[in-house]
């Protein structure tokens, strides 16, 4: 399974449609920074796989990598967004497309992994770790390589080599020995409780044993209560609940009893008021009545107005007399009446009004004085009325709750057979009898309550047989569930155990490969060789040596480190025993690393290509472009593609050059 294009459209760094396609053989793509290399690494993980992982969980002012997928810049919006990758496998093309609201087809991407993948041994997810092993970029070259802890580097070289049948067994045997911890620590955890059950069951018999009482105190304690209630030859069981009764109605009486004697002073008084309160009630009733009889002889009163001239009137005479004064004789005629006068009559005329108008004054004055004196009556008599129901009230009120009060303490007195005159000796005498007889009657009660002791001891002496059964099988079931335990935990030993060994086999053809990577890229001028080796039983490290026992990791510098991780990387690629996958993709695999290495890489990239590999480089500088492209073999033409992306007439992306290398003449020298 090759790559045969990659078009990208409003993709990352791609506003408009991009169409590169890919070399059988090789494909050498030069560039500067920001052209849109990388882009095309990411295309094609983001289709396989709908992920960037060069990322990892990376967040930025609450955004992320899927924030930045599809173009961001400024300028026009693309005419379309979408990722495709076109697969051939000899065959026919199959191409994976995403967009922003489209997914690949699940058949199309199915058939690109059965391509690609060996699904007897791939392990999960294949599609994503056969884009970390096959693409390889500046970023794994420099974090993925000598700076992994050695734990880290085993895990990844495992991951590589694949699954096996022995992983599978070891996570059942994992599930198995987890299942049966579980069960032990149950059955632990059972006999636990069924001990503390069994000891209780115990201290329940003691304690049931140490309360029976002997027959002759039941005996004697039966004829204390019998005579109590005069109930005769009533058999002991029987006398049980009438003698809790009776002690129930025993503590009722003291408690009444004891209420009354504390507050015997007050009960008295109370007792006396509320008769006196009686004969004041009969009085005010009297009292209502009489003010009532009184209010009914006194008629309702007028009001102001019936029967006399109104203040209105009055004041409107006073102004009419004014306006004539004001007015005067209009041509000798009153300018009311229009009657003929002369200044004389006309005077007399308005004296005689104003004489007038205070005779109906007066009697206007003597009227309401009238109606006021009635209304002050009633009013009066209907003050007696209320004053007289108010204290009726007040009297009402207080002899109830004197009533309340003196009948409690009568209740009392009744419970206790005692009349409601009974004087305070008397009272005291009868508390101190039914305090004799609450006594004697608790202490027989407690006797004959022991009764009930012997089922409770036959219950007893059950639940402790029914806690020791349990408790035998608890045990049982015990015993069992350590035995499965053991023997979970030896399966899960040995499934580990066979796992290392099964891969053990496999990392003797894959580590030799790592050393004869590392002689060809040839890191160090010195240590030319570097060990490789395994060690751990059950935690497994992957430890990297060169000379004498020395440490790479602390030796070697930034550019030695980067070609010792580039062979590392190499390796994985190469020895992925389940990959269908004949491509690798190397983003700018040379930074840092001299030009002495680079050819070596070059070389190491040829027999790759010349073994059957499609390999894809990515690198910034042309001339290094230029020796890949001359390092590479081209086995016939169309077979291999040197293209450069650059900024096109619109300031997008694009690819503004493109040469197709074409095989080294054959018989040169040939006559």
């Amino acid at each position: 399974m090759r790559i045969q294009q990659v078009r990208v459209s409003g993709f990352r760094g791609f506003r408009e449609l991009v169409e590169m396609p890919l070399a059988p053989d090789f494909t050498v793509v030069d560039g500067r920074n920001g052209v849109g290399k990388s882009t095309i690494f990411d295309a094609i993980e983001f289709a396989l796989t709908g992920q960037i992982t060069k990322y990892g969980d990376m967040k930025s002012g609450g955004e992320t990598v899927e924030d930045y997928l599809w173009w961001k810049g400024e300028g026009p919006a693309p005419t379309d967004r979408f990722v495709e990758v076109t697969f051939h496998d000899g065959e026919q093309p199959l191409t994976v497309r995403r967009s922003p609201l489209e997914e690949p087809r699940p058949d199309i991407l199915q058939k690109v992994e059965a391509g690609m993948v060996n699904a007897d041994t791939a392990p999960p997810a294949p599609l994503a770790q056969l884009c970390a092993a096959s693409i390889i970029r500046d970023e794994s070259i420099a974090s993925l390589s000598l700076d992994l802890s050695e734990t880290e580097r085993y895990a990844k070289l495992r991951q590589a080599i694949g699954a096996s049948d022995a992983d599978i067994w070891t996570k059942r045997a994992a599930n198995l020995l987890s299942i049966a911890k579980k069960r032990s620590e149950s059955a632990r955890t059972e006999v636990t409780n069924a001990h503390a059950a069994v000891a209780q069951g115990s201290r329940r018999i003691d304690e049931v044993r140490a309360a029976m009482a002997p027959d002759d105190a039941i005996a004697e304690a039966a004829g204390t209560i019998a005579s109590m209630l005069g109930y005769g030859n009533t058999p002991p069981d029987q006398l049980i609940a009438p003698a809790r009764e009776f002690v129930a109605g025993r503590e009722r009486v003291l408690r009444a009893l004891s209420t009354l004697l504390s507050g015997w002073e007050d009960f008295r008084k109370s007792s006396d008021l509320l008769n006196t309160l009686d004969a004041d009630i009969e009085i005010a009733k009297q009292s209502i009545a009489d003010a009532q009889a009184d209010r009914a002889l006194l008629p309702e009163p007028e009001s102001a107005s019936q029967g006399a001239p109104s203040q209105q009137l009055i004041s409107d005479l006073h102004e009419l007399r004014q306006i004539g004064m004001k007015v005067g004789l209009l041509d000798h005629s009153c300018p009311l009446c229009a009657a003929s006068h002369d200044e004389a009559s006309f005077a007399a005329g308005l004296a005689e009004a104003l004489k007038k108008i205070d005779q109906i004054d007066d009697q206007a004055s003597e009227a309401a004085a009238e109606v006021a004196r009635r209304r002050e009556q009633v009013s009066t008599a209907d003050r007696k009325v209320t004053e007289a129901q108010s204290r009726m009230s007040r009297l009402v009120a207080r002899a109830t709750d004197l009533r309340r009060s003196v009948g409690q303490g009568y209740e009392a007195l009744a419970a206790s057979g005692l009349a409601n005159n009974a004087d305070r000796a008397a009272v005291e005498g009868a508390l101190q009898r039914y305090t004799s007889e609450l006594e004697q009657a608790q202490r027989a009660l407690s006797v004959l309550s022991t009764l009930t002791q012997n089922s409770q001891f036959q219950a007893a002496t059950a639940g402790l047989a029914e806690a020791q059964t349990r408790l035998a099988r608890a045990q049982e079931r015990a015993g069992k569930a350590r035995h499965a335990e053991t023997i979970a935990a030896a399966l899960h030993d040995a499934a580990r155990r066979a796992a290392s060994e099964t891969l053990d086999l496999r990392l003797d053809r894959v580590l030799p490969l790592m050393a004869e990577l590392y002689s060809r890229l040839r890191p160090h001028p010195v240590w030319q060789d570097i060990e490789y080796s395994i060690r751990g039983d059950l935690r497994r490290f992957l430890s990297l040596q060169v000379g004498d026992g020395l440490n790479p990791q602390f030796l070697f510098s930034s550019g030695q480190r980067r070609a010792t991780g580039l062979a590392f990387l190499l390796s994985i690629n190469l020895s992925l025993a389940w990959s269908r996958w004949r491509s690798l993709l190397l983003d700018d695999p040379v930074q840092h690393v001299d030009d002495f290495r680079t050819v070596n890489l070059a070389e190491v990239l040829a027999q790759l290509v010349a073994s059957g590999r499609q390999v894809f480089v990515a690198v910034e500088d042309p001339a290094l472009a230029e020796l890949l492209t001359r390092r590479m073999p081209v086995s016939a033409p169309g077979r291999a593609l040197r293209l450069t992306l650059g900024l096109g007439p619109d300031g997008c992306s694009a690819i503004v050059a493109r040469r197709d290398p074409v095989p080294m003449a054959d018989r040169v020298l040939a006559a």
